[in-house]
């Protein structure tokens, strides 16, 4: 009943955009997790919380279709805060693997040739 209920609460906090990616997802895996990595998850969501406590100020409004959405310029989400989930799904990847690449993608850094950097361009 309570994973039911978590679940529910990261779902809403989701559609709300309080919770900024890849934190949302939380509420996607924890059916598949262990109770103490839920609780790892559920720390950070709580720091982020303490940290970025819901604004109205954080919203913007969408002058075609009236709605608010979270102001992509406040949605950084500390990388601290979102190491346990990187860990949880590598140490869960025959179940979670797909979700890595969505969750965590890779910036590929700049080339760099004798010590200089390069746009790719030769």
């Amino acid at each position: 009943m309570q994973l039911e209920w978590t679940i529910r609460l990261l779902t809403i906090m989701k559609l709300g955009e309080i919770l900024p990616s890849p934190l949302c997802y939380v509420g996607k895996v924890v059916h598949e997790l262990k109770s103490c990595e839920i609780v790892g998850l559920l720390r950070d969501i709580w720091a982020f919380m303490r940290k970025n406590v819901p604004d109205p100020t954080l919203f913007i409004r969408d002058s075609s279709t009236k709605k608010f959405t979270r102001n992509p310029d406040y949605c950084k989400v500390d990388p601290e805060l979102t190491e346990t989930l990187r860990l949880t799904i590598l140490n869960n990847v025959e179940k979670l693997g797909y979700l890595y690449c969505k969750l965590f993608p890779v910036v590929n850094p700049p080339a760099v040739e004798n010590g200089k950097e390069t746009n790719g361009n030769r």
